[in-house]
């Protein structure tokens, strides 16, 4: 069964982080506590191009909302 990355919050200590499972998986245990951690709807990381110069592009947004979760960014 192929595995996938998604982002979980924890339900106790509010911590966000990322794991690696399978696409059926909804929760799973904080690394944090170890209390229950639900799965979180993230946005897809897509680059918009050329359509505005001064317009940032959606890796920008997805970064931002990375570093208001607590992760840090990752480079392009």
């Amino acid at each position: 069964m192929p595995r996938f990355l998604f982002d979980f919050r924890c339900t106790s200590c509010d911590h966000v982080f990322e794991e690696i499972i399978d696409n059926t998986i909804y929760n799973t245990d904080c690394p944090k506590c170890s209390r229950e951690a639900t799965r979180l709807i993230s946005p897809v990381r897509t680059k918009l191009d050329g359509l505005d110069p001064g317009f940032p592009d959606a890796h920008d947004k997805w970064t931002r909302q990375h570093e208001k979760a607590g992760r840090a960014p990752v480079d392009r």
